[in-house]
């Protein structure tokens, strides 16, 4: 059996079938968004951003208030070491990362001894 094709025409067409496929899929990863989904998406995302400002505003007080006694508000905090660590456990029996975490305290202890 004799073969119909060079291999340097077969070499050819699979470089441009995987070029066309890298420019196709390239263009695929930026949609074109329609000026009105933009304009309400931008107006949506405005007025959360109100409701959060109003939200962070009211609640500034109080985030001042914890700083003073030594419970600051960390938005970088992302594990438990990175807050300010208690000197005594969470709860009762409090184990882990977040055993020594600051809160806990004061609450009332339910013992689980049936899942019925």
């Amino acid at each position: 059996m004799q073969n119909n094709f060079p291999s340097s025409t077969l070499k050819r067409t699979f470089l441009v079938l995987s070029f066309c496929s890298l420019v196709s899929s390239a263009y695929a990863q930026y949609p074109v968004i329609p000026k009105p989904v933009q304009e309400k998406a931008d107006a949506l995302l405005a007025d959360e951003e109100k409701r959060l400002h109003e939200i962070w505003v009211s609640n500034a007080a109080i985030i001042k208030e914890e700083a003073k006694q030594g419970k600051p508000y960390l938005p970088w905090a992302s594990y438990p070491k990175d807050f300010v660590q208690a000197a005594i456990p969470a709860f009762p029996g409090a184990e882990g990362g977040g055993a020594f975490t600051q809160g806990g305290r004061g609450g009332k202890i339910f013992v689980v001894t049936s899942l019925e």
